[in-house]
């Protein structure tokens, strides 16, 4: 696009600059009236020749990084970087995209090597196009790029530094290495074609939480993009011994895996029909930036060939099952976390998710999706309940394919499994100062006492009565950690199997009678070094054991004895 102006070679009179601007803008309305949106890709990270770069003509090194050597940086590979940091420069960048969302209406911007930018420069552009066109998406290449004499002086709009541009995506390498293999090794297989002990990685990233990422709105899942080898392709060249069936259904499993997760997906065209870049000689192009047309033309006369048919309404199923299911579609990872739970004990190679509804307008009651990479089949328990399978080895979609009722899902080789549980589904609990939480892993019922991001709890009482209880620093709930600060008063009252208490390092209070009459409470671990004697309830310990022995913080043993004895403890108790 030449920065402001339409490239002429697809105009029908390149020499008008106006032919070149209405024939633009023509064609974004024409695809506008299909319901077709059009994302733009943008390069303003480099030019090719800094010193022939016009602008810096004019004003000379102001447009481009250089270095204490007075040599412009090359940190892209592919020309000069550009010093968006100057105010200048910024303008320009962020005027120029707001001026082909204003004049041509596009509808997103896909951001080359967008790590060679700062954050402040994208989050203007962000901030300026969205107070007119709100709807317009962002993302590009967050990786990490620029220069140490750079890092030192600005924060770049990498993936790292995400949190920092809260309004712009990343294309997720973390997925796309993880489903075919490294990048940068065209042989190595991934988890879809043999590679073992990338389960974790699999269902990290179907969460949305790749090692980079905060929020599953600012990730791009894929598996192949116009760089580097197409997905068939890149899985041919890791499983030259695979036959051509077992290539078909690993490329479909990768696209399960893309398309369900929790993000946005993102592929290439013509990956839905198995789309391949062959040179002369027989081999795969992995950068086919210049080559011709024989290697780079969709070839749409290949989905007339069957196999190719079913990879495409294979996919096509994959795409109305997500939009078909909201729980696929989080927007942020507390809602994730709260919603979808990674499934333990699996066969190596497998994973599945529990996917919980009653969320962002989800119906189904319940979703489950299991991937498995291995070249048998493979066994998984389901949750109880009448289960429809959507998508299995040969189809996807919304309609059933068929029920399960005996609790067992069996998944054919290298392949994916979605199944739906219908009725009621559960609406999430929303928490406030006051929520009774149940938390198994502790057996025990809390209280809230304080919301939002330094949340609180009380403990209130076990769900059942054992002989040793443990009252932990945090839990766990709604995907939020809170503070266990409080024990309520008659938590423990006349617990005669209590034999072991071990109070956590956050607890600023225990309520009146907390333990009182627990006459086998021989052992007390106390963690926390905040108690007061205020803050401690009267008969708090009262008819615990005269030979208990207490145990508390190093430099506390003083203040703690007369505390505990203020409070029931028998004077012939050892504290130590």
């Amino acid at each position: 696009m030449n920065y402001n102006v339409p490239e002429g070679s697809y105009s029908t009179n390149p020499s008008d600059g106006a032919v070149r601007v209405k024939e633009l803008k023509q064609m974004v309305q024409s695809l506008h009236n299909n319901d077709i949106s059009v994302v733009m890709d943008v390069v303003y990270n480099h030019v090719y020749n800094a010193n022939e770069f016009c602008i810096n003509k004019l004003v000379p090194k102001y447009f481009s990084r250089f270095g204490k050597d007075g040599k412009f940086y090359e940190d892209s590979g592919c020309g000069n970087d550009t010093a968006s940091e100057r105010s200048m420069v910024r303008k320009y960048i962020v005027d120029s995209v707001c001026y082909w969302a204003d004049e041509y209406h596009i509808d997103g911007f896909r951001f080359d090597l967008v790590g060679l930018l700062d954050v402040d420069t994208v989050n203007e552009i962000v901030t300026e196009v969205h107070k007119k066109h709100p709807g317009v998406m962002f993302y590009g290449e967050g990786w990490s790029m620029a220069n140490d004499e750079v890092t030192e002086k600005y924060t770049m709009a990498t993936q790292v530094n995400s949190k920092q541009t809260p309004g712009f995506a990343y294309f997720n390498d973390s997925i796309r290495d993880a489903l075919k293999g490294h990048v940068f090794n065209d042989t190595a297989p991934g988890f879809v074609s043999g590679e073992e002990g990338d389960e974790e990685k699999i269902a990290k990233n179907f969460l949305g939480a790749a090692d980079w990422c905060s929020s599953p709105s600012q990730t791009i899942n894929y598996a192949s993009c116009h760089d580097n080898h197409t997905l068939i392709d890149r899985i041919a060249n890791s499983r030259p011994d695979a036959t051509r069936e077992d290539l078909i259904r690993m490329n479909n499993l990768a696209a399960a895996v893309y398309i369900m997760a929790e993000g946005v997906p993102f592929m290439q065209a013509g990956e839905e029909f198995l789309r391949s870049k062959v040179n002369e000689d027989g081999s795969f192009n992995h950068n086919s930036y210049n080559a011709g047309d024989a290697v780079n033309a969709i070839q749409w006369g290949n989905l007339e060939e069957a196999a190719n048919a079913d990879v495409f309404n294979y996919y096509k199923g994959l795409i109305a099952f997500r939009k078909a299911h909201s729980a696929l579609r989080l927007s942020n990872a507390e809602d994730v976390a709260k919603t979808v739970s990674v499934v333990d004990g699996l066969d190596k190679n497998v994973v599945a998710l529990d996917i919980k509804g009653g969320i962002n307008g989800e119906t189904a009651k319940e979703l489950f999706v299991i991937f498995n990479a291995n070249t048998n089949s493979a066994s998984v328990s389901l949750p109880d309940g009448e289960w429809t399978v959507c998508i299995n080895d040969k189809n996807a979609g919304t309609d059933a394919l068929e029920t399960i009722k005996n609790g067992k899902a069996t998944v054919a080789p290298i392949s994916a499994m979605a199944l739906v549980r219908t009725g009621t589904a559960e609406t999430p609990q929303k928490i406030k100062v006051g929520t009774k939480i149940t938390d198994k892993n502790s057996n025990a019922i809390y209280r809230v006492t304080k919301t939002g991001s330094n949340g609180t709890v009380e403990y209130q009482k076990p769900l059942s009565q054992k002989a040793s209880v443990t009252i932990p620093k945090t839990i766990k709930a709604g995907g939020k950690t809170y503070k266990v600060t409080s024990i309520a008063a008659n938590a423990f009252k006349n617990s005669k199997k209590l034999t072991k208490a071990v109070i956590g390092s956050n607890i600023t209070k225990i309520g009146k009678n907390a333990f009182y009459g627990c006459k086998n409470l021989k052992n007390i671990v106390i963690k926390t070094k905040n108690l007061k004697k205020a803050a401690v309830g009267a008969k708090a310990f009262k008819g615990t054991p005269a030979k208990a022995v207490v145990k508390v913080p190093k430099g506390k043993l003083k203040t703690y004895k007369k505390i505990l004895q203020a409070k029931g403890l028998s004077k012939k108790a050892t504290v130590k």
